[in-house]
């Protein structure tokens, strides 16, 4: 059976890669990191939070 001349969409070659990248090559967006930051802070208040209030007992 001859090659195709076609590679499918999920191709790795080289001669392909430069068509459709990696999702992962992708920086993520600024909001995404101050969403996290965010949610970051949030959890570190309440987690000290919950060790003062069972600290004092």
């Amino acid at each position: 059976m001859p090659k195709s001349p076609i590679h499918p969409n999920h191709c790795r070659c080289q001669r392909c890669a430069p068509r459709h990248p990696a999702s992962n090559d992708r920086a993520p967006s600024p909001w995404a990191l101050l969403i996290a930051i965010g949610a970051l802070v949030l959890a570190s208040v309440a987690l000290r939070d919950c060790l003062s209030t069972w600290s004092s007992f």
